[in-house]
């Protein structure tokens, strides 16, 4: 009875995380439209548009006419099928247009910053809130999460204090509660604990800790982390003959990236002259890749997040070339095309752009906190008296 009254208070307290948001099944056809077309080019899109939505009206199967139109090539093989999607997610034009058309009925063209479109609406799933019986589950499930993990950090704290008072007993401990015990070897200060993952500052806190003393840090995944320093050994130069293998593997390394940077650069310097990047590329048997329209922030395609490979592109206007590196490899880029900011949906969303940087930097303040109090009260531990939970026999 207890359980289902925290499950039933847990969701009166929180029915705005259960609030589904009003979205629209729909599908489209992109008839394509380069920021930097001419108008004759504009005009040509717009003809083919029409003439398929002429098609459509007249009873042809709008999922075929995708499949054989739609320059969306990440939806035109689906039917231009772009599933659910809730109000803020499209741009403006698109958005207002597939949330007032009613289901099964066709647009008229609708011009966007990526060209023309043709859409219709398959399904609508107005706003509501989920009821109880649909996310019981859920709440359970982060209750009893929550649960254990105050347990964990209670058990963890008094384990801590254990070992401050008996620092050589951290094996026996350990055992006594079934934890497992992981012992690397000697690490520097750059090194890591393999195995342990989601704790980035670990060993620099190790690395600030006297010999036998011991601390915690929580993972990104939950997991408390229990750790002592065994052995400090202090810094020593190692005699040339030892490490001459690595001296002589890291200036290959380094001479390596340097003639890549230089490669780069001529490159870009012959591209700046007219030289296609492609016929650079095919005298080296290399392979000219294109990245497609992105954000400033999007994963560029086969690399990742790439903050530098962004920050060149976009200071680039369309035909310029540039040159980036991620520290092992080198890349020639060369815009080839740009689209505006959709700054209509960016005042539409404002607001909402806003609460969310709040509510990130009301976040990381909580944890700034968190932190500052953590440190306090390990410093006060130290200072004052051991207290012992007897709850705990070790």
């Amino acid at each position: 009875m207890s359980r289902q009254l925290d499950v039933s208070e847990y969701y009166t307290s929180h029915l705005d995380r259960f609030q589904g948001q009003e979205q629209v099944q729909a599908r489209h056809i992109l008839f394509k439209v380069a920021s930097s077309a001419a108008a004759e080019q504009e005009e040509q899109a717009r003809s083919r548009a029409e003439a398929v939505l002429a098609s459509l009206r007249n009873g042809a199967d709008f999922a075929t006419l995708a499949q054989q139109h739609s320059e969306d090539t990440a939806t035109a093989t689906q039917g231009g099928d772009l599933g659910y999607f809730p109000r803020g997610q499209m741009v403006a034009p698109f958005e207002e247009a597939a949330f007032s058309l009613p289901v099964g009925q066709l647009s008229e063209l609708v011009r966007t910053p990526f060209g023309w479109h043709i859409l219709q609406v398959e399904d609508k799933r107005e706003a509501a809130t989920k009821p109880l019986a649909e996310v019981e589950q859920e709440i359970k499930d982060k209750l009893r999460d929550e649960k254990a993990s105050d347990a964990a950090a209670v058990f963890v704290d008094d384990l801590l204090t254990a070992l401050e008072a008996n620092p050589q007993q951290f094996v026996t401990f350990a055992e006594q509660h079934e934890l497992e015990v992981v012992t690397p070897p000697l690490l520097p200060v750059t090194g890591r604990v393999e195995g342990v993952e989601g704790v980035p500052d670990l060993v620099q806190r190790v690395f600030a800790m006297p010999e036998l003393g011991v601390d915690t840090r929580e993972g990104q995944d939950g997991t408390h982390y229990v750790f002592q320093t065994a052995l400090i050994r202090p810094s020593t130069l190692q005699a040339f003959s030892v490490v001459k293998d690595r001296v002589e593997q890291d200036l290959r390394a380094q001479k390596s990236i340097e003639l890549a940077q230089q490669q780069a650069e001529e490159w870009a310097t012959q591209v700046r002259a007219d030289t296609p990047l492609a016929d650079l590329a095919a005298a080296q048997s290399l392979q000219v890749v294109e990245t497609g329209l992105v954000k400033r922030r999007d994963p560029i395609p086969q690399l990742g997040q790439q903050a530098g490979f962004s920050r060149v592109a976009f200071g680039l206007q369309v035909g310029e070339v540039g040159t980036v590196s991620d520290g092992t490899r080198h890349f020639v880029l060369q815009v080839t095309e740009r689209q505006p900011a959709e700054m209509q949906a960016y005042a539409a969303e404002k607001s909402d752009y806003r609460k969310k940087l709040l509510d990130q930097k009301r976040q990381q303040a909580g944890l700034g906190f968190q932190q500052f109090l953590q440190a306090e009260y390990q410093k006060l531990r130290q200072q004052g008296d051991i207290v012992i939970n007897p709850e705990y026999v070790f």
